[in-house]
């Protein structure tokens, strides 16, 4: 389940690129062991709730070798 302060450490910011580093501190406090992989899964969830294809995902987007981004508002 991805849980609202989990969601929006990637959507409170569009554009931003979080590599998995920052997303673990601000997702999950210092005592919680979670991995890179923790974060791979939270960024899978969060595609499944709310992109239309989480296959081909336009809202939650990878910055290859960068980490992850919320898509910036169409203007």
């Amino acid at each position: 389940q991805c849980h609202g302060a989990q969601s929006a450490a990637i959507t409170a910011l569009p554009g931003v690129v979080f590599d998995r580093d920052e997303l673990l501190t601000r997702v999950w406090s210092e005592d919680v062991n979670v991995t890179h992989r923790g974060v791979d899964a939270l960024v899978k969830r969060l595609r499944r709730k709310i992109e239309r294809d989480p296959h081909t995902p336009s809202l939650v987007l990878t910055a290859w070798g960068a980490g992850y981004k919320f898509a910036e508002p169409a203007e």
